[in-house]
């Protein structure tokens, strides 16, 4: 999100005597969180300020057209459009190397434009150069963060931090961010004992002295016959016993997977059919090698769920064997303007939903479908999307990845092309679910 927007929320409680009290954090790339009460913002036509955030949007260099669109249509070299377009899409949903690979790289391309249309193109180039300047400080000290997590064996803030620094390097990383990575990886492992011997554990710990050469002893006499096979008996057993550890690691990792997921299943949030499922079927690997770790009780709780979302299965799929034939044209209809009016309220709360969440918002008025009626729907939602908006039906795809397969359905109904690799796909899905929560924002 910050690669697109300036700043965002935090928002937390705290207990104050016997009420609570509530914060509101202002979050940007070149600044840490800064926290105030919620007493202390202000209301703007906008929605919610803070004084953090009045700070940033002032600083802010003003916008300015691409320069793309400061000209009219034909008037740029199609290389030079797709090339400013290229820049100010990695800018918003790019990492900070791959908007550096493509400044870096430019001089060849730059080299070869007329003075005429070069102007544009360094120009582009040159917000491009801005907007690192923001961001490498802000990826700097998380880096630095990360790494010093690393070497002083905070397993928690390793985690944690682990996980931003991989996000704002998912397009690419510099070596020294790689070596970084790659130490907090391993150490991550180490820490699950599942570390894996090799170059990893070379970043996390100094290489030892090298050991003096030992001093070649002459060949002792030929033992008895029954010396290799003591020895045998004895590579037997360490191999064994090593055996042993590496079991007991497994099923001390499957006891606190199990129980996690058991917590989660039991703290009767309304979880997602398919959601449900993808836990269950974890939760089912992680109880058989687990095995009598668990306690009686958690195995029978274990066993409890796994039944009951197969039951919850094989109803689903009974269901979908009996309502093949596709739904009544004007049921469909009626499902469509329904689900239509759902997108547009999500859209306006700047979220994403599922189907599964559609089924429980709508109730019947968005019967059982089979595949095919879920695509005809989605198709009917967007017939009355106008030619330069997102599709509505972006906001489902993304939030449902089960989804994706019948948004490619829906956008070929409607005429437009997607890419065939699943990764471009989602980043052309954020691309329009950014666009379609501006347009509905004020609606």
């Amino acid at each position: 999100m910050l690669s697109r927007c300036p700043y965002v929320y935090r928002v937390r409680c705290e207990s104050s005597g016997a009420s609570r009290q509530v914060w509101i954090g202002t979050q940007s790339l070149a600044h840490p969180t800064e926290w105030i009460p919620l007493a202390d913002c202000a209301w703007t036509d906008d929605g919610l300020i803070t004084p953090t955030a009045t700070e940033i949007l002032r600083d802010r260099p003003s916008p300015t057209a691409p320069a793309a669109d400061r000209h009219h249509a034909g008037t740029l070299p199609e290389n030079v459009t797709r090339f400013i377009r290229g820049l100010e899409a990695a800018q918003r949903t790019g990492t900070v190397e791959h908007v550096r690979r493509l400044c870096d790289g430019s001089g060849p391309f730059l080299e070869t434009l007329a003075p005429a249309v070069r102007a544009d193109a360094e120009q582009a180039l040159a917000e491009a150069r801005s907007w690192l300047a923001g961001h490498e400080d802000y990826q700097q000290r998380v880096f630095a963060d990360l790494a010093q997590a690393v070497s002083e064996k905070r397993a928690w803030d390793v985690r944690s931090q682990l996980q931003t620094a991989t996000a704002l390097t998912r397009r690419g990383a510099s070596p020294a961010e790689q070596r970084i990575l790659t130490a907090a990886r391993a150490f991550l492992r180490q820490q699950d004992h599942l570390s894996d011997p090799g170059a990893a554990r070379t970043v996390l710990h100094p290489l030892l002295a090298p050991r003096p050469k030992r001093r070649r002893k002459p060949k002792a006499a030929p033992r008895p016959q029954q010396a290799p096979t003591e020895k045998k008996e004895k590579g037997k057993g360490k191999k064994e016993s090593n055996s042993a550890r590496t079991e007991r690691r497994e099923r001390s990792a499957a006891v606190r997977q199990a129980r996690t997921i058991l917590n989660r299943l039991q703290r009767g949030d309304r979880l997602p059919a398919d959601e449900q499922r993808k836990l269950t079927d974890e939760l089912a690997t992680a109880v058989q090698t687990a095995g009598d770790w668990l306690s009686a009780g958690e195995r029978q709780q274990a066993r409890s769920w796994i039944k009951k979302t197969s039951q919850a299965k094989k109803q689903a799929q009974a269901r979908d064997r009996q309502g093949r034939r596709e739904l009544p044209p004007d049921v469909l209809e009626s499902a469509a303007a329904a689900v239509r009016g759902a997108l547009k309220k999500t859209a306006r709360e700047q979220t994403t939903t599922t189907w599964s969440r559609l089924r429980q918002q709508l109730g019947s008025a968005l019967p059982h479908m089979t595949l095919a009626d879920r695509v005809e729907v989605l198709t009917l939602v967007d017939r009355t999307t106008p030619a330069d908006q997102a599709l509505l039906s972006s906001l489902v795809a993304a939030g449902d990845p089960d989804m994706m397969t019948s948004y490619r359905k829906v956008a070929g109904e409607l005429g437009l092309d997607v890419p065939a690799d699943d990764n471009d796909l989602r980043d052309i899905l954020e691309a329009d679910v950014h666009q379609v929560h501006h347009h509905w924002r004020r609606q």
